[in-house]
């Protein structure tokens, strides 16, 4: 096949499914945190300005790390979706010959390739789920470092702050890490199902239809058909691109 039912299948279902409900969700939580991120930055550099250069630093380094953690897990997410095809082609397959394959007791075969292609499929997963917990360790990490950063400053000036702006400051910036954490992940989450938009896009634009052939013959008589008969002469079959198969076959039923 030119293109594989399983890559079909694929597309309509986990791609579909990822389009419909995933891809509006990560809109959503994607805004919805960059809103939060950006106001609690701006509180924070209101009530200790001397924290405004820590979270402008520890910013530009989580901006690096998403990058970095966005481009491995959109490349993941598309070797993710390559590799279940195979899957979905093989036991399509299976379903459709298990008849043959059970009268030549080729379970056995049939069952290693299945579990082969699932292995590499898990393999990926195991993968991404490895990438994402690296990007949870790093941003756990800077998240701390802003704890400490903005706990010395605010305790060096409590003097002038008060003891409810030094609460509040550090509740506010408690609140900050996990708003950062969280945006960056859902940020990454929005890019990496956008990549099923992309796969539905290519069979929609990139992959050219079929060819609307229109047969020359006559058309047939009225009352056609005369006799209850089939009579085939010299029939020839043959797969895309390759040589005849079949050749000269004639017979009547």
């Amino acid at each position: 096949d030119s293109t594989p039912s399983g890559r079909i299948l694929n597309r309509f279902t986990k791609d579909q499914e990822a389009m419909d409900s995933k891809l509006t969700i990560a809109i959503q939580d994607t805004m919805a945190c960059s809103s939060i991120v950006i106001s609690g930055a701006i509180f924070q550099c209101i009530i200790t300005p001397l924290c405004s250069f820590g979270v402008i630093f520890l910013g530009v380094i989580y901006y690096f790390i998403q990058v970095f953690y966005r481009r491995t897990s959109r490349e993941l997410k598309r070797i993710d979706s390559i590799s279940r095809s195979p899957i979905l082609s093989h036991y399509v397959e299976t379903l459709t010959g298990i008849t043959s394959i059970r009268a030549y007791h080729n379970q056995n075969i049939f069952k290693f390739e299945a579990d082969s292609r699932i292995d590499r499929n898990a393999k990926i997963f195991f993968c991404a789920f490895a990438v994402h917990r690296w990007l949870c360790l790093r941003l756990e990490t800077l998240g701390s470092i802003l704890v400490l950063l903005v706990s010395v400053i605010v305790i060096s000036f409590r003097s002038s702050l008060g003891p409810a702006l030094v609460g509040l400051a550090i509740t506010n910036t408690l609140t900050l890490t996990s708003s950062f954490n969280w945006c960056v992940r859902q940020m990454t989450e929005l890019e990496v199902q956008m990549s099923s938009v992309e796969r539905m896009l290519y069979y929609v634009n990139s992959i050219p239809f079929e060819k609307q052939e229109y047969s020359t013959s006559p058309p047939p008589p009225p009352m056609w058909p005369m006799r209850a008969d089939i009579e085939i002469k010299d029939l020839v079959v043959a797969y895309r691109d390759t040589e005849d198969i079949l050749k000269g076959i004639s017979c009547s039923v």
